[in-house]
């Protein structure tokens, strides 16, 4: 039997060439010296970088069988009672998203060290596809990842992992057109959803069409909310699937000014409900955005041949009549709660550049069919 290849130095401390392959020398968790061959100079890197993580993790047991679930699970609980600068909700957010999509995805036999970007890669197409549950936007993507960005950052931190597989992931893109150039209904088309939508929920799609306000925020609107004197209606918190939130930023909390026609309506509306009852509410209960979705406002739109209006259509549509009627970004602004006039401007920058629809020109509750 031949002698061994010599060992050959490479450029990298602690891996050699010998003969076709390389070897990656690195001491254990006892401090032994060890080695391991590897078929290219890469493989010789990551395996002699692997093999110094688990020996600094403890005799790399911990390493080689934890699994993604295990550390995750064990991470949210330590990330929900922990005290840091993130608020409650997005600490709340953050273990929703992980149980709701991360943990649902990646097997429950994945071992921590094995997941590498491609996994990551196929978690965002699978989010984008709406295979786990609905298809998802970009911007919500990114919001799903961040938790896991900071949970593998936290493996790689406790030497679990070398690095974090969720770093440099990109998220493909969305184009639609409703993305670039937000969609607002004309007079004819809200005349039209407003005909068709059901009587009891007529009232709640004036207000949608009024106010711009979001769906998180005219759901937890109570009677408590609306100052009849003043003909407004006061966004103070959101609501959530996770319950009541206060409002995000200082421009979220904001009046809004209803026409003498809708603020009547609303005033009659609220004789029967006491302070702290929603205004609009499925028997007492939270309305729900599937349920009113789907039974309430897909089966009007379709019925006035608008098949692609949404909720969100009805805060683009208020805007486009308050900047219709004002010629002001910072009146839009105001309406719809941004914390920035240049994010009003990028969002509805189409406004300014071109007019080549028939928005709704009258005051925002005559708009809505409310006069």
């Amino acid at each position: 039997m031949g002698a061994a290849a010599p060992m050959v130095r490479t450029k990298t401390p602690g891996v050699y060439r010998r003969g076709s392959r390389y070897v990656a020398v690195y001491r254990d968790a006892d401090g032994k010296q060890r080695k391991a061959s590897a078929r290219t100079l890469d493989d010789a890197r990551r395996l002699k970088r692997e093999r110094e993580v688990e020996a600094s993790a403890g005799g790399g047991a911990k390493a080689q069988n934890e699994t993604f679930h295990s550390y995750a699970l064990s991470w949210m609980e330590t990330f929900r009672g922990k005290r840091t600068q993130v608020r409650d909700r997005t600490r709340n957010d953050y273990v929703r998203h992980m149980e709701r999509y991360a943990l649902r995805f990646f097997s429950p036999r994945l071992k921590l060290r094995d997941l590498t970007p491609g996994h990551v890669d196929a978690f965002v197409q699978w989010l984008l596809d709406g295979k786990g549950g609905s298809e998802l936007k970009s911007a919500t993507v990114s919001r799903v990842l961040v938790p896991l960005r900071h949970c593998l950052d936290a493996a790689r931190r406790d030497n679990l992992i070398v690095a974090n597989p969720a770093d440099g992931v990109s998220i493909p893109a969305q184009i639609a057109v409703e993305d670039r150039d937000p969609k607002a209904m004309t007079r004819d088309e809200l005349r039209r959803i407003l005909e068709n939508v059901k009587p009891e929920w007529r009232l709640l799609f004036e207000v949608f069409a009024s106010t711009g306000a979001r769906w998180s925020e005219v759901v937890a609107w109570e009677k408590r909310d609306f100052d009849a004197e003043r003909r407004v209606l006061m966004v103070r918190r959101t609501l959530h699937a996770d319950g009541e939130h206060p409002v995000k930023t200082e421009a979220s909390q904001r009046d809004i000014s209803l026409s003498p026609a809708l603020a009547e309506k609303l005033e009659r509306h609220c004789e029967r409900l006491d302070d702290h009852s929603y205004i609009f509410s499925n028997d007492g209960a939270a309305l729900r955005y599937p349920q009113m979705r789907a039974e309430v406002l897909k089966p009007a739109a379709a019925a006035a041949g608008c098949e692609w209006v949404g909720f969100h259509n009805f805060r683009h549509t208020a805007a486009s009549m308050m900047f219709e009627k004002t010629k002001n970004i910072l009146e839009v602004q105001r309406l719809l709660g941004h914390s920035s006039a240049s994010f009003t401007m990028r969002t509805y920058v189409h406004l300014l550049s071109k007019d080549d629809g028939v928005f709704l020109e009258l005051d925002l509750g005559e708009a809505a069919g409310l006069a």
